[in-house]
Order: structure tokens, then sequence, then C-alpha cells
């Protein structure tokens, strides 16, 4: 990273930190949704920007990966601190992704794009049915309880929760894409034929 790229990360990470000091509280609650939106595009570049796979499901893991945080929240009732039940979103969305994945990325182009499509589509259209697991027309309601001092109560601490998440999240991206498996990915979506040429499953790297 360049000095001036770490002086542009360094600023955008500060002006994070003290930005509900410099908004009215009733900014931070889209604030807050323009964080989960900006860590959900940056997931998708992954699978579109590096590797060259166009989902049209990705929505499905976003929304498996909310209703697990919430199920985890109503079943944990607090004996999890608050700051760590996300990891059963992420958890959720990896096992779907895992499961989804490897029939999705036996093909490759708009087939992989339909094949995506076709299993988001499968997820909504039971959705409805299954109103245990997704609330039906109510949804599921649950209660953010405190942990480490902090209440959650107000848009200031949820917001602080979620960019820590965001953090953390945008540091495993940057190291995922400049690692040498990122740039694997890079060649999966240059060319696929010539990685299979040179020994790699493609199979398993889009996988």
């Amino acid at each position: 990273m360049t000095t001036y790229k770490a002086v542009g990360v360094v600023a955008a990470v500060v002006l994070s930190l003290i930005f509900p000091f410099l908004v009215n509280e009733k900014y931070l609650d889209v604030a807050v949704q323009i964080l989960i939106a900006s860590l959900f595009a940056m997931s998708f570049n992954i699978l579109n920007g590096r590797a060259g796979l166009l989902s049209f499901g990705h929505a499905a893991f976003f929304g498996l990966g909310a209703f697990a945080t919430v199920h985890a929240m109503n079943a944990t009732n607090g004996a999890v601190p608050l700051p760590f039940v996300p990891l059963a979103g992420w958890i959720s969305g990896l096992l779907a992704g895992l499961l989804f994945g490897w029939f999705a990325t036996k093909r490759s182009g708009v087939y992989f794009s339909m094949i995506t499509l076709a299993l988001a589509e499968l997820l909504y259209s039971m959705a409805p049915h299954l109103s245990s697991t997704f609330g039906g027309e109510a949804g599921i309601s649950t209660m953010r309880t405190a942990a480490f001092g902090v209440s959650f109560a107000t848009d200031q601490d949820v917001y602080y929760l979620v960019l820590a998440w965001v953090l953390v999240a945008v540091a495993l991206i940057y190291y995922l894409s400049r690692s040498p498996f990122g740039q694997v990915l890079a060649g999966l979506k240059d060319n696929r034929s010539r990685m299979r040429f040179l020994g790699y499953d493609t199979h398993h790297l889009g996988w």
C-alpha cells in the first residue's frame, strides 16, 4: 500500500469514528444501512470483480445470515455477548455458500449466473412456508442485550458495533485480494482454460 493510500485509509477510519459526533443522531440509522450495503457490495466484488463469477443469488446468503443472527440473539438471550452474535450470520452464510456453491460452480459464465438465480428463487419461494424459520409476513423480532458495559440501546451503539465488524471484514478482504489465493482468483476470471492447463481445479477455486 502506497503512502497516499495509507493516509486515505487512516483518514477514512478516523472520519468514520468521529462521524456520530458530526451529524444528528437520526442519520446514524442511515449510516448503518450504508455500512451494511457497502460490505455487501465488497463481498459481491470478490465473486464478480475478483473471480469473474456473476452471481444473481448473493442476496440469499445476506438474508440467511440476517435471520441466523436474529435466531441466535433469541436463542442465547444474552448468554453470548451481542458483539459476537453476528458470527452466527457469518457461519450460516458460509455453510449455505458451501452447499449452493458446490453445484453452482460446476458451471461457469451465464450458466453459473442462472443456477445462482434459481437457487435464490427457490429459497425465496420456500421462505413463506417456513414460518418457524422466517416468521412469515411478520418476520422475526428480537431485543438487543447489554454487553461489556454497553447497552446497545442507542443508534450510536449500533453504529459502532456495525463499524467494528465492517472494518474487520474490510481488512480481511484486503488481505484476501493480495494473498496468493486472491491472485489465483484473478487468473480464474481472466482465463479459466489457462488455469486448468496450469493444473488448477477451477471448480474448487470457484467454490
